[in-house]
């Protein structure tokens, strides 16, 4: 798994611990490095685990309620926005 930790310029500097494809802010060098060692042996320690996240996808059978018009002989669906997900 892809951990590292990266500093965002600022007044005071931000700091940004990558844990794959997601990430979580830090407020100095010493607590992200702390959290990228926490990972890291967590990480070791699952190995056989297979991290995934929740799948934010609707169900495969979804109810559709609207129906087609026949002008244009096809159904119009409105989707809600994708949930993002943080770890904080």
């Amino acid at each position: 798994m892809d951990i590292r930790i990266e500093c965002m310029a600022g007044d005071p500097p931000t700091w940004k611990v990558f844990l794959g494809t997601c990430f979580w802010y830090c407020q100095s060098e010493a607590e992200a490095r702390d959290w990228a060692m926490r990972a890291q042996a967590h990480d070791a320690a699952q190995r056989c685990l297979e991290y995934k996240l929740p799948n934010p996808m609707p169900p495969a059978r979804a109810e559709i309620s609207v129906q087609p018009e026949l002008s244009e002989g096809r159904a119009t669906v409105q989707l809600e926005p994708m949930p993002r997900f943080t770890i904080a």
